[in-house]
């Protein structure tokens, strides 16, 4: 799979895993996906924490 065929109407992000210069695969994200790094997840995680524990001692 070297294209990425898209109805003309999409209106989107499409997220693409390419291999050596070539398509491998591709996949339209929803509304409510996201990509993020490992790092990134773990800051949510810890501005949760904080939260959690704010409400708690409230």
């Amino acid at each position: 799979m070297d294209e990425i065929h898209i109805p003309e109407d999409f209106t989107g992000r499409i997220l693409v895993n390419v291999r050596n210069g070539n398509v491998i695969c591709h996949h339209p994200l929803a509304e409510n996906e996201y990509v993020l790094t490992v790092a990134a997840f773990m800051e949510i995680v810890k501005q949760c924490d904080k939260q959690s524990a704010e409400v708690s001692h409230a």
